[in-house]
């Protein structure tokens, strides 16, 4: 037990990856992440212009969304955490994110009341 710390703002939303090897959580615009076994490994993502409200592991681990109030969803390789050049637009603020049981789809929700769904 312990207290992971790094943002300047609240929490919005946490997740652990499939394998538990890493801890994310959003704050504000930026996602940072944490290795639970090491807490001095940490990770920072960047690239949303408004809150992230939602984060999501795919599946087999190797992608983390993260879902905005700038009404995109960014896919981020957790490989090197880099961006993918999958970013999907919504036509609302994104409050909520999951991917399918096999990771080629993903659903988000938004301020409008719809559920998009795209395939990956």
């Amino acid at each position: 037990h312990g207290t992971l710390s790094g943002h300047n703002s609240f929490v919005l939303s946490v997740s652990y990856s499939p394998d538990g090897m890493w801890l994310a959580a959003s704050g504000g615009t930026q996602i940072r992440l944490w290795q639970p076994g090491d807490p001095r490994k940490t990770e920072l993502l960047s690239g949303h212009s408004s809150p992230v409200r939602d984060l999501a592991f795919s599946p087999d681990g190797r992608l983390l969304a993260s879902g905005s109030e700038d009404q995109t969803i960014r896919l981020w390789q957790t490989e090197d955490w880099s961006p993918t050049s999958f970013n999907l637009s919504h036509s609302a603020g994104v409050t909520c994110l999951a991917f399918s049981s096999d990771g080629r789809l993903i659903a988000a929700g938004g301020h409008d009341g719809k559920v998009r769904i795209w395939q990956l």
